[in-house]
C-alpha cells in the first residue's frame, strides 16, 4: 500500500500540483507529508486518484471527508490543515456547494495563525534559518497569498 501512495503522490506533484502550485514538492515530501499531516496527505491521494486512478477515488475521499470532520471538531491549526481544505476546493465534485465556506474556515484558520500579520523577512534573519525554515515560511506566505487570490476570485 505504501508504494502505491508513494506512485500516486508523485504523480499529484507531476500532473496536478503544477496547475495550482500549492506545495512545495521539495518541502511536501511524501515522507514530511505523512508525518505532519495524514489529512493533507489523504487530500493529496485523493485528488490524484480522482484524475489518475479512478478506482481507489471513493474511498480515499470518504477517508478525506472524514479527516476533514476530525480536523474540524478538534480545531486543527497548521498550514497543512489550511492546504488540505483548499486542495480539496479545487477539485470537488459538481454537486458539492460548500466550497466558500471552506474558503471562509481556511481563511479563519490562517487569522487564527496570525498570517495576516506577517511581515517582510529582514535579510539578517534570512541568513540565520536554515533553508528547511526558509521553506516553511515560504510555505506559509505562498499559501496565504492563494487564499488572497481566492478569495477575491
Amino acid at each position: 500500500m505504501r508504494a502505491l501512495s508513494l506512485t500516486v503522490c508523485s504523480r499529484f506533484f507531476k500532473n496536478l500540483n503544477p496547475y495550482i502550485c500549492q506545495l512545495d514538492p521539495t518541502l511536501h515530501t511524501f515522507a514530511y507529508i505523512q508525518e505532519k499531516s495524514p489529512f493533507l496527505l489523504s487530500t493529496v491521494l485523493t485528488v490524484a486518484a480522482k484524475i489518475l486512478n479512478p478506482s481507489i477515488y471513493p474511498a480515499l475521499k470518504d477517508h478525506a471527508e472524514t479527516l476533514f470532520t476530525e480536523s474540524f471538531r478538534r480545531g486543527d491549526k497548521s498550514p497543512e490543515a489550511v492546504q488540505a481544505i483548499l486542495i480539496l476546493t479545487y477539485w470537488k465534485e459538481l454537486d458539492d456547494t460548500r466550497a466558500w465556506l471552506s474558503v471562509g474556515y481556511a481563511i479563519r484558520l490562517s487569522m487564527d495563525l496570525g498570517w495576516h500579520n506577517l511581515l517582510p523577512e529582514q535579510d539578517q534573519y534570512l541568513e540565520a534559518v536554515s533553508s528547511l525554515e526558509r521553506r516553511k515560511r515560504r510555505n506559509i506566505e505562498r499559501t496565504w497569498l492563494v487564499l488572497f487570490v481566492y478569495d477575491r476570485r
